[in-house]
């Protein structure tokens, strides 16, 4: 146990001086101070699109600052560990809700109330999405992007056989039927580079059978997660991986998929709306067309159904020396309209910010019609309030991270619906009883 606590001592004492080094790359400048980003992986042609239409513009209207950035592939051991030492960067990064709670609760997070009030975020931040990152009266983050899980489509095989895009959930199951029955994989996915990919199908299964209602009834503790409605879900999940999905799921990555989704030996991907940024570049290598659908509802469940995610979060670090420099490139992300269209031009589906100053008019035909269609259309269900929850934004960490890694037991038939669900129930009700349940938005 010493040997672990002097290794993560070092471990934070390391982090402090790469941080401090990252901090003071702006020696050369006359500018006085730095602003430092730490950022997810991502591909080169992303950082330079980051680069040019964010970073450079805050830049060049700053006389007393500069905005650094590093892009890390350890990006989330990384920033644990730097806070942990007290240092880390003046802008945070999280996956989520979930996180931006563990972090304001241990005061890593500088409250962002008074920089809302001066530029008037509350007025343009989505209601439901402002909510989801107040906690305890106090905002502490802007959601980044928000998403959703839809259907991508090989448009070209369906036009080919005459298949129509299913709004129910009875046409989606006879759909699949007759797309197999052609031998054709009707559904392609895995989750080889990304085991909590398994989670995407939970909440597609559990949104669009069992339904939101009862999904924020059990989020609120008002309803067991063994009910019937959830049993139901979990067995038609089980019984679509057995007989509908790829039988090399374990083996196929993302990348994998999208390009089995483009040559057409499959012709569904059901999967999030950030595919949008790479979808095109598979489907351009084949010839092929691609589109997208929202997912098919059950009887009883509301179409179209947009289950909602918050893909990542913005925050600033309370040891900041320069909150007020943090808050004004926070500022310029969320209200300079052409720093927005630009962003969603050169990187699709990452930049999607919820934000009800913009539609689709304001990116012309600058952006693919089919992504701006779907900006719009989630923006106004979530604006309506008819949407639905995903796993990785309404669930706390511990109950969501059983959820993706046992419910591989039961695709595999090693671990039954009900004993799936029994388990899933004591994880939520230990996280609803330690206050670690994210708060619903009204």
């Amino acid at each position: 146990m010493k040997r672990c606590v002097t290794v993560l001592v070092c471990l934070a004492l390391f982090a402090g001086v790469l941080f401090a080094k990252s901090a003071k790359k702006t020696g050369t400048t006359a500018k006085k101070d730095s602003v430092f980003w730490l950022y997810e992986s991502t591909t080169p042609d992303h950082e330079q699109h980051l680069r040019n239409d964010l970073i450079n513009v805050v830049n060049s209207r700053s006389k007393d600052y500069e905005v650094t950035i590093r892009f890390d592939a350890n990006y989330d051991q990384d920033l644990r560990t730097a806070m942990l030492s007290g240092t880390g960067p003046d802008l945070i990064q999280t996956a989520g809700p979930s996180y931006v709670q563990e972090f304001a609760n241990e005061g890593y997070l500088y409250p962002l109330d008074d920089f809302a009030k001066k530029y008037g975020w509350d007025k343009i931040l989505f209601p439901m999405m402002r909510q989801l990152s107040t906690i305890d009266g106090h905002l502490y983050a802007l959601p980044k992007t928000y998403e959703t899980m839809v259907i991508f489509y090989n448009k070209t095989v369906f036009d080919k056989n005459g298949w129509k895009v299913p709004k129910t959930w009875d046409e989606y199951e006879k759909l699949c039927a007759n797309i197999k029955a052609k031998g054709i994989t009707p559904i392609v996915s895995g989750n080889a580079n990304w085991r909590p990919t398994n989670e995407h199908y939970v909440t597609i299964f559990f949104n669009h059978i069992a339904g939101p209602e009862n999904i924020k009834l059990a989020l609120e503790g008002k309803l067991s997660w063994t009910a019937p409605c959830f049993v139901k879900a979990t067995e038609t999940l089980k019984r679509f991986f057995t007989d509908y999905f790829t039988p090399d799921y374990f083996s196929y990555s993302d990348e994998d998929a999208l390009s089995v989704l483009a040559s057409g030996s499959a012709v569904m991907y059901p999967s999030g709306t950030w595919n949008f940024q790479r979808i095109d570049g598979f489907f351009k290598e084949t010839g092929q067309e691609w589109d997208w659908a929202p997912i098919p509802s059950a009887k009883d469940v509301s179409y179209p159904l947009y289950e909602v995610g918050i893909g990542a979060t913005l925050s600033i670090n309370a040891k900041s020396k320069r909150p007020d420099a943090a808050a004004e490139l926070l500022n310029t992300l969320y209200s300079d309209k052409q720093v927005i269209i630009n962003l969603n031009v050169d990187w699709p589906g990452e930049w999607n910010l919820p934000i009800n100053t913009l539609n689709k008019n304001d990116f012309g035909n600058k952006i693919d019609a089919r992504y701006a269609r779907c900006i719009d259309e989630i923006g106004h269900a979530v604006n309506a309030g008819k949407y639905g929850y995903t796993t990785w934004t309404f669930w706390p960490e511990k109950t969501d991270q059983y959820l993706w890694e046992s419910v591989e037991k039961v695709f595999l038939g090693t671990m039954s619906v009900q004993d799936y669900l029994q388990n899933l129930n004591a994880a939520f009700q230990a996280d609803l009883k330690a206050d670690k349940v994210p708060k619903l938005p009204n």
